[in-house]
């Protein structure tokens, strides 16, 4: 029999409490900037020589299993940006990635801190694509340490580099082509479809450029560790103080004299919205604070000239301005939104928008509660759509193999899909992938798993 000896019990502590993946350190710039946790999980990827595509499907998806269905190609490619954000799948990346690693600090390398303050959709926060700096990139091949993306170069305002003072890169400069978010190579350095180095390209002289906006990006992120924690009541509190001094407790005036709307921080104060990041920033900026320190602690501010840095945001996001409503066109817009709940054929807000010269951000503004009816009416039409049409893919695979039963021929993939094909249907569907799967079972081809 076996016997237990003195450090058995060590031994299966350590089992216990190891991680399935490396407890891998997280990287900073010279100015203590963190990398974002789509960087940190390249990096990651690339420690354990896999394909971040593939650890993403088979560990953390083991992990948690509502991850499976969101993982395709368009989430590689297009919709993983919000990873560095801080909306559902930030929270639950770090939250995954943290017990994959035995670490409890990764929510850090995400916009999470900054939830109750920011809105979680809100204009201006992430950018659409990857972006870097390729100065950067070429300095960290020649210190040797891994290629990694700051945090703050996920953000939308963050346009140049606040060390080498050049414009962040989007495309690749060999194939000109936007980088996904995650490549199926794990190297954020490398173009994640021709391969070539993304900091092999010759940047003109730079020259020093205003970057107050790079620098209070860099220092939101900078401040992800602190133990201090931002607040929509202490970014309230000082927004009184600050139009008590420089507008005289005049929110329209100070709104004015910023570059916003008159009703904006109204908005803030009466009716608890969340500031854009645009705004924060500038209110930040203009009042010669940092943009921490103002949504976390009361300050007293000095009078500072006034300056239009709500306008400047507002052409960083190329957003154009919002129409104003009079009374007669708003009684028109109302009656056509509420007409369309009648009707029998669902139509979308931006449909409808284009009939009246209107966006649709402008209708859910003016008219939130009908535009929300609306909306909900045309995803219930949508669904039921779609699921009639999954039922009639299945009905005529069915029949294909119904036939091919009836004719003893085997159902072979390549033959279903030679059938399938003159329907303009393929077993790449995944609803047909499983109905041929269950086929296979039930008539003994396979051995079900």
């Amino acid at each position: 029999m076996y016997e237990e000896l003195p450090w058995d019990d060590d031994i299966r502590s350590f089992r216990e409490s190891r991680s399935r993946l490396f407890r891998l350190e997280f990287m900073r710039t010279e100015e203590g900037v963190p990398e974002g946790l789509r960087s940190y999980f390249l990096r990651l990827s690339r420690e354990h020589m896999v394909s971040p595509r593939r650890l993403m499907k088979k560990v953390l998806a083991d992990e948690v299993p509502e991850l499976a269905p969101i993982l395709s190609n368009r989430f590689f490619v297009k919709d993983a940006g919000p990873i560095d954000g801080l909306g559902k799948y930030a929270r639950i990346f770090s939250e995954t990635i943290n017990q994959l690693t035995s670490r409890d600090d990764l929510q850090d390398l995400t916009l999470l801190k900054w939830a109750p303050v920011l809105p979680k959709n809100g204009e201006g926060i992430l950018a659409r694509y990857p972006r870097w700096c390729p100065i950067c990139y070429l300095e960290q091949r020649i210190k040797g340490v891994s290629t990694f993306s700051p945090l703050s170069w996920s953000l939308r305002l963050y346009q140049t580099c606040t060390k080498h003072f050049v414009q962040l890169l989007e495309r690749c400069p060999g194939c000109s082509r936007h980088q996904p978010f995650i490549s199926s190579f794990p190297n954020i350095g490398r173009c994640g479809y021709c391969g070539r180095s993304l900091s092999d390209v010759v940047c003109a002289d730079t020259l020093p450029v205003n970057v107050d906006v790079e620098l209070a990006l860099e220092s939101m992120a900078q401040n992800a560790q602190s133990p201090a924690k931002v607040s929509l009541e202490y970014f309230c509190s000082n927004v009184r103080v600050a139009i008590a001094v420089h507008a005289q407790d005049n929110k329209a005036l100070f709104c004015r004299q910023m570059g916003w709307d008159n009703w904006t921080a109204n908005a803030w104060l009466s009716k608890g919205h969340k500031p854009s990041l645009p705004s924060l920033l500038a209110l930040a900026i203009a009042c010669g604070v940092d943009v921490f320190d103002l949504c976390s602690q009361n300050l007293e501010f000095c009078y500072r000239p006034a300056t239009q840095c709500g306008a400047r945001m507002r052409s960083r996001v190329c957003r154009a301005p919002r129409p104003f409503l009079r009374h007669t066109n708003w009684d028109e817009v109302f009656d056509l939104l509420t007409t369309e709940l009648h009707h029998n054929s669902a139509k979308t807000v931006n449909e409808l928008g284009r009939r009246v010269r209107l966006r649709r951000s402008a209708l859910k503004y003016w008219f939130p509660e009908v535009c929300g009816q609306i909306s909900e009416r045309y995803r219930k039409q949508k669904k039921m759509t779609a699921s009639i049409a999954i039922d009639y893919r299945r009905g005529v695979l069915e029949s294909v193999l119904g036939s091919l039963a009836m004719h003893r021929v085997p159902p072979f993939r390549r033959v279903v899909d030679k059938f399938l094909k003159q329907h303009g249907l393929a077993l790449a569907r995944p609803e047909l992938a499983k109905v041929y799967y269950q086929y296979l079972v039930a008539h003994g081809f396979v051995e079900p798993t």
